[in-house]
């Protein structure tokens, strides 16, 4: 299903809620380096690997980008 911009996308997390996820996903990240990751934990963090490829995706889709450059074009227009 395609949502228009104005449309919540309820399976992505927030811009707000993501930078919480993503240090734990890197606490995670590091422990499993580390081999002291429990089998809950690599569950959390396979779960929080999943939430960042979507919020990643939709943040930074070719749409996403090419809206940001016809922004910057508008501000360099008004500067």
């Amino acid at each position: 299903m395609k949502y228009r911009s104005w449309q919540k996308r309820p399976h992505v997390v927030s811009a707000e809620k993501w930078p919480i996820l993503n240090h734990e996903r890197g606490l995670l990240i590091d422990k499993n380096i580390a081999g002291k990751l429990t089998q809950e934990e690599q569950y959390r963090l396979n779960h929080l690997n999943s939430v960042g490829d979507r919020y990643l995706d939709h943040w930074f889709t070719p749409q996403r980008i090419r809206e940001l450059k016809e922004l910057e074009h508008a501000v360099s227009r008004t500067a």
